[in-house]
């Protein structure tokens, strides 16, 4: 049996590598006549691909004669749910999973990541996947740690976040393959107006850790936040229409 492993279109030069296709390329393969195959492919789930449509070929293709599609069914129907925490209105922008918590202050999550990614419309090698859609994914990470584990502001009240710092280290180049995003709280400190929490962010990669982030970030109700940037926005926008800062060109 050959194993294949299948991404997104967009990690083309990803999918140039012996034992790899892309989504387009499984498509094609599931309109070609089984015996047109000399033996059945095993397909591997690679990152990138639009999940609806992976998961149309595999409705579309019960008992395959020349296609294994077991590891793709439990990987995208039920291993990468993406993560309801995130802020995030459009779920393509979505690039973590649901968290699982490993310990006391261990988390872990899958990352995902489907092409149509809003960070992945420009500036694409083909082959390892951006740092920025890595920091991403770790923004993404904090705040929904944040979200579902150490909040409690009364009446479910809406959270905003301000991140303080962020320092990222890439460890190696991270690929369209699987990949486990785990999250750390160093400090947390918490009170009834706000929450502000230190944590280590990684992502490793067979075994291999690709991207080290320390961060810091406050959490406090929207609703407070909300008027004390109305009025620090007021009062830069009247020193800035003051004479002494507007320059005619």
């Amino acid at each position: 049996m050959k194993k294949l492993v299948v991404v997104g279109d967009k990690f083309k030069e990803f999918a140039k590598l012996n034992g790899t296709i892309t989504q387009s390329q499984l498509s094609i393969m599931t309109q070609i006549p089984a015996k047109t195959f000399a033996k059945k492919s095993y397909l591997i789930p690679g990152l990138g691909c639009k999940s609806e449509e992976v998961i149309g070929f595999i409705e579309g293709m019960d008992n395959s004669e020349h296609l294994d599609m077991t590891s793709l069914v439990s990987f995208y129907s039920q291993g990468i749910v993406p993560n309801k925490y995130t802020h995030q209105r459009n779920i393509h922008n979505v690039l973590i999973g649901e968290a699982k918590k490993l310990n006391g202050c261990l988390f872990e999550l899958p990352f995902i990541i489907d092409e149509r990614n809003m960070l992945m419309g420009d500036h694409q090698t083909g082959c390892h996947i951006q740092g920025m859609i890595i920091t991403e994914a770790f923004r993404q990470t904090f705040i929904a740690i944040t979200e579902e584990f150490y909040l409690d502001f009364e009446n479910d009240q809406e959270s905003y976040f301000i991140i303080n710092s962020m320092n990222i280290e890439f460890e190696d180049f991270l690929f369209p393959l699987p990949a486990q995003i785990y999250f750390e709280p160093i400090d947390i400190n918490k009170n009834s107006y706000r929450t502000k929490i230190q944590a280590k962010i990684s992502i490793k990669q067979a075994e291999k850790v690709c991207a080290i982030m320390n961060c810091a970030f406050t959490v406090y109700p929207m609703n407070n936040i909300l008027e004390k940037e109305k009025i620090l926005a007021n009062q830069v926008l009247n020193s800035y229409l003051t004479d002494s800062f507007i320059k005619v060109a």
